[in-house]
């Protein structure tokens, strides 16, 4: 792969390095496509299929449920496909040579069954990565029915988010007064949690979806709890509202905002550069207002500063080109970490968490200095893919150096596709 950037030192030979010295082990790509042009046309019976360290590539339409179950695998949606998958969704048992990548997925409940979470990550000693990955709660059905969950991870040591959006369910609308909270967007236990440029939102509460309800508390954006530990870089965690009341005719009570980010017991939450606004209480018409929601509450650690992050292509093929940027402050000197192998690696001086794990090919590599626009540009070609390696993920990290200190940057994940797949 060939980056060009202003002042950058020409890529082809590390790149070229990264792809041609990766493993050998054969791995196959199978195409999933609802209308039949692929291998399979049902996603869970291509996830059975699948070997451990296969990809499943999945074209757009509309998919049931899948459960990765103690094998290393990704699931990937085309390029610019629209790829929705309906029910409850699960990743489990993975051991710790196990990586389990989703990418480019809606993942929605499926309003005929009761699930939640839409997406539950349990009991993994490997990795877990999600990029660009939207993600979203079950509607409360009626009177007493809550939000439902949009993901939940729980005894799952190293999960990286990229990009991705969650929100809880939409609190379930009654006759008229709702009683009812929206869910939660995240929900950590027992786990390790890194998310990169995202956005968690609680569920909305009955009342704001519609004009003839009343009532409903916004939903929680994110709860941390026993041992886990949440670190954000760039993300927003936003409660939301709580609906309307009036006492003056219906007698229907107003409902209170959700909470941004709850930690809760032994638990860790670190942000960095991140937004966290709690819902606003819903107003009662002759009768005040209620609670608002809290931005944060309980151990949870601000830290100043700006975080310098990279974004690319989801999506690149050999022969094609890499589009990226790197966002930061006029006269950040920035050097690339990059390697085909993941890693979870805090370093708390660096502001940071190392994603790209050993070998590296280059460490440290000067890729140029960001203009007064307060972005780099990252261009260029993609060379050099060993016969019989088909599929594979770039981890990518920009190492920051400035006369006010050094960063460790936001990263970001890429897939890299052999020609003809």
């Amino acid at each position: 792969m060939h980056i060009e950037t202003p002042n950058a030192l020409p890529l082809i030979a590390l790149v070229h390095l990264l792809v041609t010295t990766a493993a050998t082990a054969q791995a196959d790509v199978l195409v999933v496509d609802a209308l039949g042009g692929g291998d399979f046309t049902d996603l869970q019976a291509a996830v059975v299929a699948a070997s451990s360290g296969d990809t499943l590539l999945v074209r757009s339409g509309d998919y049931g449920a899948f459960t990765i179950h103690a094998k290393a695998l990704d699931i990937a949606a085309y390029e610019g496909a629209t790829v929705r998958v309906f029910g409850g969704s699960a990743v489990q048992n993975l051991n710790s040579s196990h990586e389990v990548v989703l990418s480019g997925l809606e993942l929605r409940p499926d309003l005929a069954q009761w699930v939640a979470p839409t997406l539950g990550l349990t009991a993994n000693a490997g990795r877990v990565r999600l990029v660009d990955c939207a993600i979203f709660g079950l509607d409360g059905l009626g009177d007493f029915d809550d939000g439902g969950l949009a993901c939940a991870i729980s005894g799952t040591g190293d999960v990286g988010l990229f990009h991705c959006r969650l929100r809880g369910g939409a609190g379930g609308q009654g006759f008229f007064c709702n009683f009812t909270t929206g869910g939660l967007g995240l929900e950590v236990s027992q786990g390790q949690v890194d998310l990169y440029g995202s956005t968690i939102e609680g569920g909305p509460s009955a009342d704001t979806l519609s004009n003839f309800q009343l009532g409903g508390h916004g939903g929680p954006a994110a709860l941390v709890r026993g041992a886990a530990t949440l670190r954000g870089f760039s993300s927003t965690f936003a409660g939301a509202n709580g609906g309307e009341g009036d006492l003056s005719f219906t007698f229907c009570a107003c409902g209170d905002g959700g909470a941004g980010l709850r930690a809760e017991g032994a638990s860790v939450a670190e942000l960095f550069d991140c937004v966290t606004t709690g819902g606003q209480g819903g107003i009662t018409f002759g009768g005040g207002t209620c609670n608002a929601g809290a931005a944060t509450s309980g151990p949870v650690t601000v830290l100043g500063g700006a975080v310098r992050a990279l974004t690319a292509d989801r999506v690149v093929r050999v022969g094609g080109t890499i589009q990226g940027v790197v966002r930061g402050a006029p006269g950040d000197a920035v050097f690339l970490l990059m390697s085909l192998n993941a890693n979870h690696q805090p370093y708390p001086a660096l502001l940071g968490v190392l994603n790209v794990g050993a070998p590296y090919v280059a460490r440290a590599l000067a890729v140029g200095v960001i203009g007064p626009s307060g972005v780099l540009p990252l261009s260029g070609g993609v060379t050099g893919f060993s016969p019989g390696l088909t599929a594979e993920h770039l981890y990518i990290q920009p190492f920051i150096s400035a006369p006010s200190g050094r960063w460790l940057g936001q990263p970001d994940v890429l897939m890299v596709l052999a020609p003809g797949i």
